[in-house]
């Protein structure tokens, strides 16, 4: 049987979700005028634009290009701001992961064992049950019976 992962909705995959919508839209647009019309966009994209100040032109292809050639430079020297909110997380995923184990150390063996293969072995109750000879139901209790003491501890 295999689990089925939440996915949860910070802000950032949010944000993150919206943009691919976008660039979604403009794929299926820029492909839908290819299909109809690959004149005019064909033409579009070869145009030479000047601005007076250049004296030959620039086409739509140039922009496409200079857009790729700066997201390839941003990935090479990343977001400070980004860098130090993945620092900050893994400090606090650090301190988080020493209290847990604390937490656990306080569980006996047959509650230890259980928390241990539904939360980081992934098993469900009935795999765990069937592993160490006791109910479902028993294993429910005693997992409710877990995260309750280890939730004392940790408040």
């Amino acid at each position: 049987m295999v689990r089925k992962k939440k996915i949860i909705l910070t802000d950032m995959f949010k944000r993150y979700l919206v943009k691919f919508a976008i660039r979604l839209f403009i794929f299926f647009a820029i492909l839908f005028a290819y299909i109809t019309q690959k004149e005019i966009l064909y033409g579009f994209m070869t145009h030479e634009f000047t601005f007076g100040v250049i004296e030959y032109g620039i086409s739509p292809l140039h922009v496409l290009w200079l857009g790729f050639m700066v997201m390839m430079i941003m990935h090479l020297f990343p977001n400070k701001k980004l860098s130090m909110a993945l620092k900050k997380n893994k400090e606090e995923n650090w301190v988080e992961e020493i209290s847990l184990k604390e937490a656990m150390k306080r569980l006996n063996e047959r509650e230890y064992h259980i928390i241990k293969m539904r939360f980081f072995e992934g098993k469900t109750q009935t795999e765990v049950a069937e592993e160490i000879a006791i109910s479902q139901a028993q294993v429910s209790r005693l997992e409710k019976h877990a995260l309750k003491s280890m939730k004392q501890y940790l408040s």
